[in-house]
């Protein structure tokens, strides 16, 4: 969000995600239901609305302002959120008709944050975005460095490098990422590789498929 912040119109801006996390288990019928679906109002204006599931909305906790329940979109037989749901609820908060949703404001604490070492999100490539910043480990370590890293009870070295694609392919790496702050960024952990191999290391596979809100130990 920060680029919209700096460089957008905040207070024409709708953010929204469509992340559900799915229950291995058939039988548990409790996540057929999905997650409450949520409207987030930032400090800067913006809205960032989705449903409210495990860590999607927090990294971006210490900017929020309000946080809203919005009941138009709970559906009792699935988790499934349609995109073309959405545009009543986009429409209505572009035009300044949030009286006419029926909005619920709600506590804060009911998106998680995860203040420290932890895994914030692990995108479609594979990499572990960490909650961890740069500046938590600037000046500890030299690019170059290997640092013994702790995820799931499975402990590996990585490298810091200064960026993802700094090093030989197959190396694990930590550098700093693409979210947050331009000058001081979350790390992120991923493998170095060639995306034409037909064969690339896992990252996950090598900390025992970790998730978000697991902890990060060095």
């Amino acid at each position: 969000v920060e680029i919209e912040e700096q460089y957008g119109r905040p207070l024409k801006t709708i953010i929204f995600q469509n992340t559900v996390i799915h229950s291995s288990n058939q039988e548990d019928s409790s996540q057929t239901k999905g997650d409450n679906f949520i409207v987030i109002k930032l400090k800067t204006g913006i809205y960032v609305c989705g449903p409210n599931a495990g860590y999607d909305f927090s990294l971006i906790k210490p900017k929020i302002d309000e946080i809203f329940v919005y009941q138009g979109l709970i559906d009792k037989d699935t988790h499934f959120r349609s995109r073309d749901l959405y545009s009543r609820v986009c429409a209505h908060l572009i035009d300044e008709m949030e009286d006419e949703m029926g909005l619920e404001e709600t506590h804060m604490n009911i998106v998680p944050y995860l203040k420290g070492f932890y895994i914030g999100h692990i995108d479609n490539y594979g990499n572990i975005k960490t909650t961890i910043i740069h500046e938590d480990i600037k000046g500890k370590y030299e690019f170059g460095n290997e640092i013994e890293v702790e995820i799931n009870k499975v402990k590996k070295k990585v490298t810091y490098v200064p960026s993802l694609f700094v090093g030989s392919t197959g190396q694990l790496v930590i550098y700093p990422g693409s979210s947050g702050s331009k000058d001081n960024p979350y790390l992120e952990i991923s493998v170095w590789r060639c995306f034409d191999e037909e064969k690339c290391d896992d990252i996950l596979a090598k900390f025992n498929y970790p998730r978000p809100g697991m902890e990060i130990k060095f």
